[in-house]
């Protein structure tokens, strides 16, 4: 198919990826290996693999006719090798020159969006868990901030698992915990839909390693629920067992925190159609749970609004309306008011207990750079909340919004999805810096996103349309070094 003109795209498509299904069929549990913390400090020294650089991408998108036009700035000067971005019009971010800069991309990075037929289903991307490659991802992060010393960190050493189960050995769904270091609270958040919290003593405490010096008191998420406290032993993987029984999640507070710029203007109205099929698959699918939905949408200073906040209902016809009025306009520059939109995000009126709670990031462009720490402490908040943020790369990502969309969905133990050109649709974007994936549709992958967060069980894909980095049909894939990635949960 011809490639759609970009600035159409990316508000209609996620209206429709909204459409979860909560069966289980074809479901298996979810994969091990957390992600990090709080504190915006330091991150892990480790030096970076060649592993890092992003595979290339094909000349043109599957079903494309033409190279893409790239929308994302080049990279600045002096940045690791181990991030150097591949393939045709994308800056690199190592000694060689940056990719070609389009016609695009000099009139600002801002264009009006021109009309196309947004239907859901359309959009494709991939996806990766940072949390079930840790170590990677500790690499990751070390060669982006060897490359960029200006923005802030997460210490993430130290990582610890902790695993409340019910008194059958079931997950223990958001069961509320809280871990103390003498009489210091240095950590109360929920469990996940597995029954895993990621505990990080540098960031959260302030303390290099685990082990006794901490306590873990967890109860189950329901009223009168007798608490547990345990001392902590050593080591990275923590296990609590609380008295009663778990019970099937009731309740879903879901999200969407959308760039609303111009740049989000070659696929705002694909995603607009995506969130709109996914919201109406969850209601369809989910008789007897209580659904809310809640849309913030976001530009930078200067421009007609900051941020724009529809608070939670349960009016979905309410929702899809406030939804599909949103335009793409304003910005002017490449970085926005993401700090601002993510406090909006954490200033919601979630509900606690017994609920899901899950949060969309859709976007193409980091906070400003002085605003990055203040981004980062939105997210931690998020995080001990227990609101699960799911950040989608939309075209235009470069290195700075991908750094801080991955360390977000390792936060707050979701996952990193990205948009590719397989679609054709929109402008080019670039390649993560990730060894492995497959290109699924978007709306599938987003309705087994909130499929997990409902049931604490992962679902398989509907559909591969293309793999990158050669995994094996369990989903690993084995790097340089005799190292392996997983892609599977």
């Amino acid at each position: 198919m011809p490639r759609i003109a970009p600035n159409v795209v990316c508000f209609a498509a996620l209206a429709a990826v909204l459409a979860v299904s909560v069966s289980c069929k074809e479901s298996q549990p979810r994969g091990e290996s957390p992600t990090p913390g709080t504190g915006v400090t330091g991150v892990a020294s480790e030096p970076a693999s060649a592993d890092l650089a992003p595979p290339a991408k094909p000349d043109t998108a599957a079903g494309g006719d033409g190279a893409a036009v790239s929308s994302r700035p080049a990279a600045g000067p002096g940045v690791a090798a181990g991030l150097e971005r591949r393939g045709p019009g994308k800056a690199r971010l190592g000694g060689g020159k940056a990719g070609a800069v389009s016609a695009h991309e000099t009139a600002g990075h801002r264009d009006e969006p021109t009309q196309g037929q947004a239907t859901s289903g359309q959009l494709t991307a991939g996806d990766w868990d940072d949390n079930l490659n840790f170590d990677f991802f500790r690499s990751y992060l070390s060669a982006f901030r060897g490359a960029r010393p200006d923005f802030p960190a997460i210490a993430v050493d130290g990582r610890v698992t902790i695993r409340v189960t019910d008194e059958g050995g079931a997950p223990a769904r958001h069961a509320q915990v809280t871990v103390r270091s003498g009489q210091r609270e240095c950590l109360t958040a929920p469990t996940g839909a597995d029954g895993r919290l990621l505990f990080f003593p540098s960031h959260d405490c302030g303390q290099r390693g685990a082990g006794d010096a901490f306590t873990v008191t967890a109860a189950l998420a329901r009223e009168g629920a007798r608490p547990v406290t345990v001392q902590a032993p050593r080591g990275d993987s923590w296990a609590v067992s609380v008295a009663g029984n778990s019970a099937p999640v009731k309740a879903l507070d879901l999200a969407l925190l959308i760039d609303a710029t111009g740049s989000m203007g070659d696929e705002i109205a694909y995603v607009q159609e995506e969130v709109r099929g996914i919201v109406e698959s969850v209601r369809a699918a989910s008789s007897g749970i209580s659904l809310r939905f809640s849309l913030v949408v976001y530009r930078d200073q200067g421009d007609e609004y900051v941020t724009r906040v529809f608070p939670f209902t349960g009016d979905l016809d309410a929702f899809r309306t406030n939804l599909s009025a949103q335009q793409a306009g304003g910005g002017g520059d490449y970085p926005e008011a993401l700090d601002q939109g993510i406090a909006a995000l954490g200033d919601l009126k979630w509900r606690t207990g017994d609920v899901a709670r899950v949060a969309f990031l859709i976007a193409d462009a980091p906070p400003h750079t002085e605003r990055a720490a203040a981004y980062l402490e939105g997210v931690d908040k998020l995080r001990r909340r227990g609101v699960h943020v799911y950040p989608v790369g939309a075209s235009g990502v470069a290195d700075e919004a991908e750094y801080l969309m991955r360390l977000t969905a390792a936060l707050t133990q979701a996952r990193y999805l990205f948009l590719t050109d397989d679609s054709g649709i929109g402008g080019s974007h670039a390649e993560p810096h990730i060894p492995c994936y497959s290109v699924q549709k978007l709306d599938d992958l987003m309705r087994r996103m909130v499929m997990f967060e409902l049931t604490g069980e992962s679902a398989a894909p509907r559909a591969v349309l293309r793999t990158v980095g050669e995994p094996s049909p369990e989903g690993r894939c084995k790097l340089s070094g005799d190292r392996v990635v997983q892609i599977a949960r």
